[in-house]
Parts: C-alpha cells; sequence; structure tokens
C-alpha cells in the first residue's frame, strides 16, 4: 500500500488490488478447509469434500473480476497520457525496496506451499502466490523503467501497459484453474492412464475373476468416482462372490486418487453394460 500511494504506479497499485483480493481468498480457502473437517454423516454422507473445488471457482471469478478492472483502467490511463500528456510514476528507492522486499515473501511463501503443501485449497494459494511474484515483478520492472528512463517518451506507457499485462495473466491463470474444477464437478473421464491402472488392479484381485465387464471412472470433484464390474464363475457360492466383490472395492476405494468405488458382481457378458443404468 505504501508503495502504490508513494509511486502513484498502476502496475503497482494493480498488484495492490490483487494483494487485497489475496486476503479474502485466503479467508475463504481456509472457511472452506474448516467446513470440510465437520463430520456430518446424516446431512453429507458422503463428506463435503467437493466444497474445494466450488471455493477455487468462486475465487476464480473474483480474481478474473478485478483483473478485468486492472485492464480497463490500464487502457484508461494510456489514453490519458496520449491525449492528456499525464506524467510516468514516481518511484523512489524506497518505493523500489519496498516492492521488492514484497516480491521476497510472496516468493517465500510460494516456495512453502509448494513444499509443505497439499490439497486443491493449496494449490490454488500457490497459484495465487506465484501470480503475486510475477504480476510484482512486472509492475517493479515497467514502473521503474517508465519513472527512472528520461528522455523517450514512449516509454511513459511502461507502467499502465504491465498493469495491462498483469491483468491479463492473471485472468488466464485463474480462468485455467476455474475451468479446470469446472470440467471435474462436471463428472469429466479420467485419463487412459488411470484406466489403466484400475484395469490392472481389478484383473490380478483374484484368480477367481473371470473377466471385466465394464471399467469405469470419472471426476468426482477432485478425486475419482469408480464403477467396475467383474465377472465371477456362474456357481459361485454368494459369500465368496461377496467377499471377492468387497475387498476390491476396498482396495480401490485406498487409492489416494479415488473417492468411491462401486464392484458390480456377474456372471455373464452378454448383456449391454448400459442396459444395468439410466442413460444420461
Amino acid at each position: 500500500m505504501a508503495a502504490s500511494i508513494l509511486s502513484h504506479s498502476l502496475s503497482i497499485i494493480s498488484s495492490l488490488m490483487e494483494s487485497a483480493v489475496d486476503l479474502a481468498s485466503g479467508f475463504t480457502l481456509w472457511f472452506t478447509a474448516y467446513q470440510m473437517r465437520k463430520s456430518l454423516p446424516y446431512t453429507y454422507p458422503t463428506g463435503r469434500k467437493r466444497l474445494e473445488p466450488i471455493a477455487v471457482i468462486i475465487l476464480s471469478a473474483i480474481m478474473g473480476s478485478i483483473s478485468v478492472q486492472i485492464m480497463i483502467g490500464a487502457a484508461q490511463t494510456i489514453y490519458n497520457m496520449a491525449v492528456n500528456d499525464q506524467g510516468p510514476p514516481r518511484m523512489t528507492d524506497v518505493t523500489i525496496g519496498l516492492v521488492a522486499s514484497t516480491i521476497a515473501v510472496k516468493v517465500g511463501l510460494f516456495v512453502a506451499c509448494w513444499k509443505f503443501g497439499r490439497g486443491e485449497s493449496i494449490a490454488a494459494l500457490k497459484n495465487d502466490q506465484l501470480n503475486d511474484s510475477i504480476s510484482n515483478s512486472v509492475a517493479l520492472v515497467f514502473s521503474t523503467l517508465s519513472a527512472r528512463i528520461e528522455g523517450i517518451p514512449c516509454l511513459k506507457y511502461l507502467d499502465p501497459s504491465g498493469a495491462l499485462l498483469i491483468g491479463i495473466y492473471i485472468v488466464y491463470s485463474w480462468w485455467k484453474m476455474g475451468a479446470e474444477h469446472t470440467r471435474n464437478l462436471t463428472g469429466h473421464s479420467a485419463d487412459p492412464v488411470f484406466l489403466q491402472r484400475i484395469t490392472f488392479i481389478c484383473v490380478n484381485h483374484h484368480p477367481l475373476i473371470e473377466r471385466l465387464d465394464t471399467v469405469r471412472a470419472f471426476h468426482l470433484g477432485n478425486n475419482y468416482m469408480v464403477e467396475v464390474d467383474i465377472v465371477l464363475p456362474r456357481n459361485l457360492d454368494l459369500h465368496k462372490a461377496h467377499d471377492i466383490g468387497e475387498t476390491l472395492q476396498q482396495k480401490l476405494e485406498s487409492l489416494e486418487e479415488v473417492e468411491r468405488a462401486f464392484v458390480h458382481l456377474d456372471y455373464e457378458v452378454a448383456h449391454h453394460p448400459q442396459s444395468e443404468h439410466k442413460m444420461a
């Protein structure tokens, strides 16, 4: 805040606005993590892990909106500089030192999130710290060049141009993250490598499994919902068939990426898999 007041630099002001929103985003992610830890088995039988990607999508929308406003302000400043001969920002040594120290802190927080943190909330915070580090660095370079180099009139446009670039980068970064979580919440299929891994586990689970009828995995938030149909001998005792299916289900759910697994037992493969479920 002090650097933005001293310099009147739009690039630094845009970084300040982003940092102010960071406080709200940090609180949102903390509140989401707190709510996820609360166990409500009757109200939410499968837990509330999907609160995490929902929070990230909300933050993506907020950060995108703020960045669009930054871009609009940058475009207006460029116009004012061209028409009204508005001057460049003032960048003193104190201002440069303040911004540089902020960058150092942001880089340290990014490294801490990258090294010690896990989960989508931490990934969102890590993305936020990376954005801050890049945007503050761009703001420092562009505003300093705009203010310190004299005799080249076009350099005064570097400061608002830097703010415009910061806005574009933040919009793209958060749009990419929000789009990924939106895709996952809508049940996007797992990648082929994960499906092959599930298939391998099922085929090698028990010697009485004759074949696999269906292997399906799709996103249920950050993790996967897995559905498999295994074919067992027609005359196999019920308790043996149950134990094979249950242990396979437990093995699949022990995988870190799997939130819930369902194992369907069958004795033939003549039917069409889609005939067992309502078509989406």
